[in-house]
């Protein structure tokens, strides 16, 4: 990863200043001078110029047939996280390139995106999640629905149509609008350039990184807007961390300076003709913010004319000059401006007509247009393909923000968005995948209006459909912030709000934010208390797991019994009290009533916790079967990666590939635990006969950053370097193995059984690769104490005993040991049948409201 200075300069005049190195420099990194793909991260303050320079670069591109294409995520304020959902860049990637392939048809070899939504129609209607119809009661309305959906999915209709496709979060959304972008890109060689890349979401990062990575023809460049700290966000870090393990020439973040003091004040003679030199000391003092410059001409515009050379002191805080301008604007146009900032991202033209005619007689359609105008033409606000409209930059948001006497504009603004989305919210059929535009919008400017009445009311929307969702996180974050600090909300309404945010975060295994929010329920319940055990372990609070699994086994109630049971044993095993373990599975399956207990399931799954292979195979079968036909999808594809590990060891590698795509099917809906899959894909096929270790690397290269715990990462970790030294990566794998080991130095997780593999396996890299770290290695495991469940093999493995047991003679044919990774613990799907008629209602089945 290379880390290369450029100079930098202006943003919107009509030539470049002081730009000839740095597009050289650019050209040189993407096609047709380069063969190579790169992905270069383009950082600077506000203002430098960054989007001025790759607009020329995409000219340069264009005039020699690459397909060089700009993502605008129309987001321009510096909160627009909170408009961000996962997926949303990859839709706005969408947005662009349907865009090129309509302007430049002859050129581009692609379909556009309604073509290709006609081509996918029989995919579409085959993708129709039968389920959810099969679990309501057969009636007139039901076949209704289902007719419906297959037309929609079939003619690119209603919720299926190309607007709802690229403004809904759903995961099937988003991963159609991935599939079109990899068919353009994978067609023609592409550079992208995404502007305001410091907004982005992980999935359209690491999409990015896929279509733009060291094995394809593609390149991308982001622009990323440095804050004042000077330093990449926690995705970049973890990003720029994991993607180092790849090719070291194809990530480059690049570093735009500011314009030297000739070049500044050549610009500022080509904004105002007959300008005079600055000062040096202004030049010292200013921050390279050349926005501060183009604000000239609209000062000397409306404050004087000019009879001459001027005799100008530039400006030092930009901000407090938009504030300026602002305030001389009328009152159309002020309340224009606040819709824009309320919004977020850029909001279609017709929209502000009709919500500003309401808010103002006199705000008639061609008044709006003329006020539009006028924001255009002094650079306020920018316009967006499909007649859309968004504010210029971030700066001119926080003047919006900070100017004096807005406050209530931007109150009404928001209050009217609300209202808005609200009533389109509400409208939407409840068989909608996914959350559309209308029901985010509703509920992020309902949190920020502290309008819990509203929040409350979305949430039961939500219940309905946020699990088909490719970010239920984004909508965690916003319960979280209508809730902390906020002493008007009734503490059952509380209790609920915490409850549904929890159960959320569990989901998509983030346990961390559902342990912290199960904590503050003042109201517990069997759902919640088992949620919270299980959240505890997890997160490596072992104690008070077991404090709380105590209260839960004593229960009288059998269902509630059992789960405290499951959650004990998980913590038995995972503290290495196998024999412990193994008593008290015994204990629990000779219970005759367990077999009629809603979690049943786990127990079959659990077996594999105190019983190898082949032992645990038919209990982890019959396990899978269970979750099935019940309907818990997510169950099943948890047990059934389970499943796949233990018969790839038995030697049947095909089976085991087929329970992995299984569940890869079962999971489609949902971005969580993708590491899981790529880990027990990657370790299969270091078992098959013929190894294909580069595409395991990068298998395992792209869901590194998204692993989230210690345990994952020493397993990702040594499978890579086992994957690398197959390919003869010598670098990669080093690095690979010294992440282990400082995992390895400080692991935060109970379970040790996994040093035996580890170690075995950097020993094994260690003397392939001759690394040198074979002393550092043997001190670290050195007094491993014996395996729970294999410890025969690996004292044979390790030169201890003379034999191993029969059922190891695959695992023994390789010099390695892959390893895999499981999922020990109940599952939201499954934890959600504990909702008994005493408990407090669901928020899926009752509205809070009432």
């Amino acid at each position: 990863m290379a880390h290369v200075p450029l100079e930098g300069g202006e943003q919107h005049q009509p030539r470049l200043i002081n730009r000839t190195d740095e597009i050289s420099g650019l050209m040189s990194l993407m096609p047709p001078q380069n063969a190579a793909p790169a992905f270069v991260i383009l950082t600077a303050p506000s203002g430098y110029g960054k989007t001025r320079l790759t607009s020329r670069l995409l000219e340069l591109l264009r005039a020699t047939g690459i397909t060089a294409v700009a993502l605008e995520p129309q987001v321009r304020t510096k909160n627009s996280t909170d408009s961000v959902y996962q997926g949303y860049y990859v839709q706005r990637c969408v947005e662009a390139l349907d865009q090129y392939v309509r302007e430049h048809p002859q050129r581009c070899n692609a379909p556009t995106f309604d073509d290709f939504l006609k081509h996918e129609r029989l995919r579409r209607a085959a993708s129709l999640n039968w389920s959810k119809f099969l679990r309501s009661f057969p009636s007139v309305k039901v076949a209704y629905d289902v007719g419906v959906e297959v037309f929609d999915r079939v003619f690119s209709t209603g919720e299926h149509s190309s607007k709802k496709v690229l403004t809904s979060d759903s995961r099937e959304a988003v991963d159609t609008c991935a599939r079109y972008i990899k068919q353009v890109v994978d067609a023609n060689r592409t550079v992208l350039v995404v502007r305001e890349a410091q907004h982005i979401d992980h999935s359209s990062l690491q999409l990015l990184a896929d279509i733009a990575g060291p094995q394809t023809q593609n390149s991308a460049i982001l622009e990323y807007t440095i804050d004042e700290n000077g330093v990449l966000n926690t995705l970049y870090a973890d990003f720029t961390d994991a993607m180092s393990l790849s090719d070291a020439g194809w990530l480059r973040i690049l570093q735009l300076k500011r314009l030297s003091k000739p070049h500044l004040e050549e610009l500022l003679r080509q904004t105002l003709p007959g300008a005079k030199d600055i000062s040096g000391e202004y030049y010292l003092r200013w921050d390279g913010n050349v926005r501060a410059i183009r604000q000239l001409k609209f000062s000397v515009l409306v404050d004087q004319p000019l009879a001459g050379p001027p005799h100008l002191q530039l400006r030092e805080n930009v901000v407090e000059e938009y504030k300026r301008q602002i305030s001389l604007l009328g009152s159309v146009e002020r309340m224009c401006l606040c819709m824009l900032y309320a919004h977020g991202e850029a909001i279609p033209k017709a929209i502000l007509w009709l919500l500003l005619a309401k808010l103002n007689p006199l705000a008639t359609r061609s008044t709006v247009d003329l006020s539009l105008t006028t924001l255009l033409e002094n650079e306020l606000a920018s316009s967006h393909p499909g007649d859309l409209l968004g504010l210029e930059n971030e700066d001119v948001a926080e003047a919006i923000q900070t100017q004096n006497g807005f406050a209530g504009h931007l109150l009404l603004a928001k209050a009217t968005l609300r209202d808005y989305y609200r009533q389109l919210a509400i409208d939407a059929p409840d068989e909608a995948s996914g959350m559309s535009q209308s029901i985010r919008q509703a509920l992020r400017l309902s949190v920020e209006l502290n309008d819990l009445t509203t929040v409350e009311e979305l949430v039961v929307l939500l219940s309905k459909r946020a699990s088909s969702t490719a970010d239920q996180s984004w909508y965690v974050s916003q319960i979280i912030t209508a809730i902390n600090g906020n002493s008007q909300l009734f503490a059952e309404h509380q209790d609920r709000l915490l409850l549904w945010a929890a159960e959320l975060s569990a989901e998509v295994a983030n346990f961390r934010t559902a342990r912290d929010l199960l904590r503050q329920i003042s109201s517990k319940s069997t759902f919640s208390d088992v949620l919270l055990s299980a959240c505890l372990i997890e997160t490596g609070n072992h104690a008070e797991a077991e404090e709380l699994t105590n209260m839960l086994v004593t229960s009288v109630d059998p269902n509630e019994r059992l789960a405290g049971q499951l959650i004990k044993l998980i913590l038995l095993r995972c503290t290495g009290q196998i024999d412990a373990a193994r008593e008290f599975w015994m204990e629990i399956d000779s219970q005759q009533e367990v077999r009629r207990s809603l979690m049943y399931g786990y127990l079959l799954r659990f077996k594999e916790l105190v019983s190898d292979f082949p032992e645990c195979i038919e209990d982890l079968m019959a396990a899978s079967t269970w979750f099935g036909s019940r309907g818990l999808a997510t169950s099943s594809a948890y047990t059934l990666l389970t499943l796949a590990s233990h018969i790839a060891r038995t030697g049947d590698v095909q089976t085991s590939l087929d329970c992995i795509e299984r569940s890869r099917e079962l999971l489609a809906s949902t971005a969580r635990d993708q590491h899981l899959l790529a880990n027990n894909q990657a370790a299969v096929h270091l078992l098959a006969g013929a190894v294909d270790a580069p595409a395991c690397c990068d298998m395992l290269i792209r869901v590194i950053a998204g692993s989230g715990d210690d345990y994952s990462d020493i397993v990702l970790y040594t499978n890579l370097g086992l994957a690398a030294t197959l390919a003869n990566r010598k670098d990669l794998a080093r690095d690979a193995v010294d992440r282990a080991l400082r995992i390895a130095k400080s692991p935060a997780f109970a379970d040790r059984d996994v040093f035996w593999g580890v170690s075995f396996n950097l020993r094994y890299i260690d003397r392939t690769l001759d690394l040198g770290r074979r002393e550092e290695i043997d001190t670290l495991f050195d007094q491993l104490r014996p395996h729970s469940l294999q410890n025969e093999y690996w004292q044979y493995r390790s030169g201890r005993a003379a034999s191993a047991p029969e059922r190891f003679n695959f695992m023994l044919s390789k010099p390695y040991h892959p390893m895999f990774l499981s999922h020990w613990t109940l599952d939201v799907d499954g934890l959600r049948a504990l909702r008994l008629e005493h408990e407090p209602e669901a928020l899926d089945n009752a509205n809070p409201f009432e």
